[in-house]
């Protein structure tokens, strides 16, 4: 406890204390502040509603007369056979679309239409032509239509006489454009669902490309939704408020109870040491006064430490009754500063500290001081 009692006793320590807690309270209630302030909800866009749109295209290739293969058609399968170009006279296409949506809708109404598009290679021209007229369907589908090479090449030979275009490799896309208008809890989906099927009519060879399409969504909400790293940063401002005014109201509980315990000798030494250093000696007696010799009584420990200073004289300290007196002799102008104090720091009576008549004082007192270890 005594060392306690001089940390909250000595001065500097006392202020930088207060000041380190003062700074901290201030730093709490700025974060308290700025974390009160940021705002504790943020939009999200939340899935609501997934669905999902599949396409896909088979197909059955009619042939013309051939000693090549044994049929006269040929199936899209898992392995599909070689489409050579001169062979094929027409293909016979099946587009089946399905819709999936949960239980809960009931109505899934879509328009569909497919088209038919002639692109030459190294251009940006494209001539589309109507497979399939816009139709009304519901949730699901299945349409079947022809495309025949014949009508392709006559259209690709018009095109070639018309623009000069050079095409060695023209392609011939098959669009499916699906125009979904489903009503749901959550809003109506409107995605327009596309699915292109290539065919590269090459010298010898037309190759298939892209006959399974799925495509997966859901319908969105933006919706308030609470700030988790707010919520910590609060709760971590808040605890570090709480845990600083504690330890603040702790040092003020503990500043005011060693401010009401009594100074001990031991104590008022220790302080006194911790304010002032090794200036400080503590003696049992005063050396006798020499005649004529002044007294000048001070008002505080600093003014006469600052005697001792400047005078280049210790402090003595003698233990007088409830109280110490302490003095800084200056024999060369014959004057003694003292300062009555008394253990609780407030100024005593000088009868308190009276000086011993010489009658009680020994020849040999000056040998009495003593100096105690800090």
């Amino acid at each position: 406890m005594t060392d306690w009692k001089n940390l909250v006793r000595n001065e500097n320590s006392r202020l930088g204390i207060t000041t380190a807690l003062i700074l901290l309270i201030g730093a709490a209630i700025a974060a308290l502040a700025f974390t009160f302030r940021m705002p504790a909800t943020e939009e999200k866009t939340v899935q609501k509603f997934p669905y999902a749109f599949t396409g896909t295209f088979d197909y059955v290739a009619h042939l013309k007369p051939n000693t090549i293969f044994n049929t006269t058609t040929l199936e899209s399968g898992k392995s599909d056979p070689v489409l050579f170009t001169k062979l094929i006279d027409r293909f016979d296409f099946t587009y089946t679309f399905q819709t999936k949506v949960p239980e809960s809708v009931q109505k899934r109404p879509l328009e569909y239409e497919i088209v038919g598009v002639l692109s030459p290679d190294q251009t940006n021209y494209k001539k589309e032509t109507i497979l399939v007229p816009r139709k009304a369907a519901s949730g699901d589908f299945t349409q079947s239509f022809t495309v025949r090479l014949g009508d392709v090449f006559q259209d690709l030979s018009s095109l070639r006489q018309q623009t000069a275009i050079s095409a060695d490799k023209p392609k011939y896309s098959i669009e499916v454009r699906v125009y979904p208008q489903i009503p749901t809890e959550y809003g109506v989906i409107r995605d327009k669902f596309v699915q292109t099927l290539n065919l590269t009519l090459g010298n010898s060879e037309i190759s298939l490309s892209s006959r399974r399409r799925e495509l997966k969504d859901s319908l969105v909400q933006v919706e308030e939704v609470a700030r988790k790293d707010v919520i910590l940063y609060r709760t971590l401002a808040v605890i570090s408020f709480i845990v600083v005014l504690v330890l603040s109201l702790a040092w003020a509980w503990i500043v005011h109870r060693v401010n009401q315990l009594p100074f001990t000798p031991e104590d008022f030494l220790a302080t006194l040491r911790q304010n002032h250093g090794d200036i400080v000696i503590e003696a049992v007696r005063l050396p006798p006064a020499k005649p004529n010799q002044a007294v000048v009584h001070l008002r505080s420990i600093d003014d006469l430490v600052r005697a001792a200073d400047s005078l280049m004289k210790p402090v003595i300290a003698v233990q007088k009754g409830s109280g110490y007196l302490l003095t800084v002799i200056d024999n060369m102008d014959g004057v003694r500063y003292q300062l009555h104090t008394s253990l609780n720091g407030a100024t005593a009576s000088i009868t308190d500290f009276a000086t011993p008549s010489e009658s009680e004082r020994p020849n040999d007192e000056i040998a009495s001081m003593r100096v105690n270890p800090s």
